[in-house]
């Protein structure tokens, strides 16, 4: 529970950020004042956005994709420069259509971090759990481990280490002819543990063996997954 508390390691939002909404009915400038309020009290500085992005009402009935392209369109003709992060208020709660190909255009397309939400009441929970979210993709660090501060863990607090987290993921049981999902997790900036990359690969289907651990490339560097964790 964060109400009242400041977050370890606020982020701050000093750069071009802006609120893309997707028809939902919401007071977007209410919404920016409340959450930089809100942020200003967990310690995260918030400038205010650059601008909002409205759906325009002739796509609204669009195939979810095409939504997502026709504003982007909007947005690259209307921004100076690359966002820090884009604010995506999506119309409905649950199994939104507009959440796969918006995150995929952002994270996969583009490389520009992204927070949907879809607020029914606006008040200082809400926003404090969107914000510890957004201070977690920009590199902020919400909370530690009481054995962290202070340094009480045998040995990782002695020697440089790095924690390692590992799944493979399969498709639904059966003959599938669908990738699996390898992720690795390795934990930054000793000697803490709060604070994770990860590195995610497709694999062949069933394989439960992580295949890309370590991986030769034709320049003869490793452009495994291990590697990856340490750049």
């Amino acid at each position: 529970n964060f109400n009242q508390k400041r977050l370890f390691y606020p982020i701050q939002i000093d750069r071009l950020w802006a609120i893309v909404n997707f028809s939902a009915r919401c007071d977007l400038s209410y919404l920016s004042r409340e959450l930089i309020n809100c942020g200003r009290n967990k310690g995260i500085q918030i400038k205010r956005p650059f601008t909002f992005f409205e759906e325009d009402r002739e796509w609204v009935r669009s195939d979810p994709v095409v939504r997502v392209e026709k504003m982007f369109e909007k947005i690259k003709a209307n921004l100076p420069e690359h966002p820090q992060f884009l604010l995506c208020v999506l119309p409905e709660r649950k199994n939104s259509d507009i959440y796969g190909p918006w995150k995929k255009k952002n994270l996969h397309e583009v490389g520009i971090v992204t927070q949907c939400i879809s607020p029914t009441k606006i008040n200082d929970q809400y926003l404090t759990n969107v914000l510890l979210k957004i201070n977690s993709k920009l590199g902020g660090i919400n909370s530690l481990l009481a054995v962290e501060h202070p340094c009480r863990i045998p040995l990782v607090n002695e020697i440089p280490t790095m924690i390692l987290g590992m799944d493979v993921c399969h498709g639904s049981p059966g003959p599938s002819d669908f990738p699996s999902i390898a992720a690795v997790v390795g934990s930054r900036h000793w000697p803490l543990i709060s604070r994770y990359r990860a590195s995610v690969r497709t694999q062949s289907p069933k394989l439960e063996t992580i295949d890309s651990l370590y991986k030769p490339g034709a320049d003869g560097q490793d452009h495994g997954m291990i590697r990856e964790l340490l750049l």
